[in-house]
């Protein structure tokens, strides 16, 4: 995808749907899914540089998630921007 760092991006309690769930194709264009995961942390991060240990104790706990994103593209290669951009619009 062309990146050279991790991409993050937030989980809001209304894009979140429990196991089982059924949702419709309809809704996405190109539904393609991710295998994630979701980290809940117990406090907000300090923006300065970050160490492993203060990160280790922000977190509160982790869960396995599938994004289920609109797989769109129209620039060319690498498509890693354009798949974060488009996604960050329709969410």
């Amino acid at each position: 995808m062309g990146f050279k760092h991790p991409a993050r991006g937030a989980l809001w309690k209304n894009e979140l749907h429990t196991s089982g769930v059924s949702l419709s194709k309809k809704d996405y264009s190109n539904p393609a899914t991710e295998a994630e995961f979701g980290i809940i942390l117990n406090r907000d991060l300090k923006p300065e540089p970050i160490s492993f240990k203060y990160m280790l104790e922000s977190i509160e706990s982790i869960y396995p998630l599938i994004e289920i994103h609109n797989l769109v593209f129209y620039g060319d290669a690498p498509h890693g921007a354009e798949l974060l951009a488009n996604n960050t619009i329709h969410a």
